[in-house]
């Protein structure tokens, strides 16, 4: 028996059939790419979160949990190898008022004079000037930072504004030292997690501090070996009278 013709119904119910076929290809296509893109995006957002949190780990494991960074604890007995001269990054932030900027000088000379790395941020007169410092000390990864005591109307205290105190939060959750510089033993409202110690340059002839609570604990050192006993993370005084 012959095969029949298809009539133009047929062929055009045929045509239909196809025509359909491939458009559920091409909706399977699209939706397929719309899913990858999908899925490649949620692993990208993951993945930047994922890193953002291992950051913020690796920061927060920087700070100690108890004391400031650089400020070890008298009982503490471990042992390891002192940072290399070569690799000291310090940047010394001076102080919002011009009255020290002379003596600043001094003490970068003393420092360069050491072969000592050390970077200099003014911060006369210019506004968040101190925590911007500190927070560029933090991104180039410092061993130490030097900030300059603002000494108050009554030259009795060190004040600090609040985004220098944030700024200084930041340095203590990325693991870098900060001393205090000042002429002479001043109080500072301060965290004393915030800072390591405070060092008192020339208040004395002899260094001695004014009380006699202190006077066992305190003795004159030279400012290269104070910076580097409070780098290498080593037992010191909070207070801590050093020449230069």
């Amino acid at each position: 028996m012959g095969m029949l013709p298809l009539g133009p119904q047929a062929l055009g119910g045929q045509m239909d059939y196809r025509s359909g076929l491939r458009g559920h290809r091409e909706h399977a296509r699209a939706f397929g790419g719309f899913m990858m893109r999908s899925v490649r995006d949620s692993l990208t957002t993951l993945s930047a979160l994922v890193i953002a949190l291992v950051i913020a780990l690796g920061l927060t494991a920087c700070a100690p949990s108890a004391g400031a960074v650089g400020d070890a604890p008298a009982s503490s007995s471990l042992a390891h190898d002192g940072i290399d001269r070569s690799d000291v990054s310090i940047v010394f932030v001076g102080s919002a008022y011009a009255a020290t900027t002379s003596a600043d000088k001094e003490i970068l000379q003393y420092l360069k004079a050491r072969s000592l790395q050390v970077r200099y941020s003014s911060s006369v007169n210019v506004k968040g000037a101190q925590a911007a410092a500190i927070r560029s000390a933090i991104t180039l990864r410092s061993t130490l930072i030097m900030l300059r005591c603002n000494v108050s109307g009554d030259g009795q205290r060190c004040n600090y504004a609040s985004d220098v105190v944030k700024a200084l939060t930041s340095a203590r959750n990325a693991g870098i030292p900060v001393v205090l510089i000042t002429d002479e033993q001043r109080v500072t409202e301060l965290d004393s997690h915030l800072y390591a110690a405070q060092f008192v340059l020339g208040s004395t002839s002899q260094g001695s501090p004014a009380s006699t609570d202190q006077k066992s604990s305190a003795r004159r050192v030279t400012l290269e070996t104070a910076a580097f006993t409070v780098m290498n993370d080593l037992e010191h005084a909070k207070i801590m009278y050093a020449s230069h």
